[in-house]
């Protein structure tokens, strides 16, 4: 698909963390998150928001109001850009070892594979996948 140079991917935690409380994120993320955030080049795989969906249905994750209006709210507050699964993206995803289990995390690592850009995650398994640049 090609390297899209103003972008970087963020995980799901790592886009929670950026909206709710970014002091958990690592620092050399925090600097490149806030940076690229300037420029509008952060985004996300739309895989994400299913995420995000389930950890606040089993209240893993505290959202108040309507969880629409506030998941809309952020992707809107924080100019993220979601980007959709490709047949290229699925197919990257079944190439990873097994070891990296949760088919979230391999849908999120093809993405930035997929896209050509750095990946900031603080997830250790993904973080030992090779062919992409990770941040955290």
């Amino acid at each position: 698909m090609g390297r899209s140079p103003a972008l970087i991917l963020l995980d799901t935690y790592t886009w929670l963390w950026m909206i709710g409380n970014p002091s958990q994120l690592g620092e050399a993320a925090k600097r490149r998150v806030e940076k690229q955030a300037l420029k509008g080049g952060l985004g996300i795989s739309d895989i994400s928001l299913l995420e995000i969906a389930m950890l606040s249905k089993k209240a893993r994750i505290e959202i108040s109001g309507s969880f629409l209006s506030w998941l809309e709210s952020a992707v809107t507050r924080s100019r993220i850009v979601i980007h959709p699964m490709t047949p290229e993206i699925v197919f990257e995803s079944t190439l990873f070892p097994d070891r990296l289990a949760d088919p979230a995390d391999r849908v999120i690592a093809a993405t930035a594979k997929s896209l050509g850009v750095p990946l900031v995650t603080e997830d250790r398994e993904i973080r030992t996948l090779t062919g992409i640049e990770m941040i955290w």
